[in-house]
């Protein structure tokens, strides 16, 4: 990242400044974080797309793998497992690849450096996902706001996990405590990345899209049964799935960008980090 000023995490900024360094620090970093997504999370996404593609292709065609009939339950089940793993460590790969750029200059880390810190907490982001994911759904059966507003209130639990090298319990506690009196701003920042994230991905669901189209149409007729339906839905399932991936990350770099927002706005690490670290020039002057 030579002739590249190095974006500052420890600041106050208003939505659209966490909308804008977002994208900037995605420019900035694409090459190296996209290397370290490829290498830990990329053959996972593989896996995850085709099991999900073979797995919808069953399931439109309502034949059997294997000699097991896939109903909707289990189709929704094992969607949701490969979803949450796939997520669990894609989530993982990003803050720890920040947590590295935070705290040590840009060469001094790697893929290799990335992978280890990602191996350390990865369980407990697994735990933490099902955990607020649970609560966000529960919220959202009991009515759609409870599960709105829980769903805004946790979004730091996953972050704080690794940056502050927490439990799961004192995670969801924190995250309250950086969202309280700032949750209007957290939703408007989700609520603004999320339809950016949805929008770039949509690109990739127009071969979904237009398969599923082309089977309705021939769903009376013996075509939908041959193989060529069937590798073309796995085929753009698969797409579908890539795509999703691929855009995952930016609401994850937006909230460590809000989060590092937030703790300055109520107890400015970032100026207190500066202010210690000119006490220590001064010493050793």
């Amino acid at each position: 990242m030579q002739g590249v000023e190095k974006i500052e995490f420890r600041r106050t900024r208003t939505l659209t400044e966490i909308v804008n360094v977002t994208f900037t620090f995605i420019r900035q970093n694409f090459k190296k974080l996209g290397k370290a997504i490829l290498f830990i999370v990329g053959p996972v996404i593989l896996i995850t797309g085709l099991l999900s593609g073979l797995i919808e292709a069953n399931f439109l065609l309502r034949s059997p793998v294997g000699n097991v009939s896939i109903s909707f339950v289990t189709y929704f089940l094992i969607t949701m497992s490969l979803t949450l793993i796939t997520g669990a460590l894609l989530t993982s790969v990003v803050y720890e690849y920040i947590n590295c750029y935070m705290d040590k200059d840009f060469d001094e880390f790697d893929v290799d450096q990335i992978w280890k810190g990602t191996t350390k907490h990865l369980w407990k982001v697994f735990l933490a996902t099902i955990v607020v994911t649970l609560f966000t759904f529960v919220g959202a059966i009991l009515c759609l706001l409870p599960g709105i507003y829980l769903g805004v209130a946790l979004s730091f639990t996953l972050f704080v996990l690794i940056r502050e090298q927490t439990h799961i319990g004192q995670a969801i506690s924190r995250s309250f405590e950086l969202v309280s009196g700032h949750w209007w701003f957290t939703f408007g920042l989700l609520f603004v990345i999320i339809i950016i994230q949805t929008a770039l991905s949509l690109i990739f669901n127009v071969p979904s899209y237009t398969v599923s189209f082309l089977f309705q149409l021939h769903s009376t007729t013996e075509a939908t049964d041959s193989a060529s339906y069937r590798y073309l839905i796995m085929l753009t399932t698969l797409i579908a799935t890539l795509g999703y991936y691929v855009f995952y990350a930016i609401p994850l770099i937006a909230l460590a960008f809000h989060y590092n927002n937030l703790v300055e706005r109520k107890e400015a690490a970032g100026l207190l980090q500066e202010v210690e670290g000119l006490g220590a020039q001064e010493s050793e002057e």
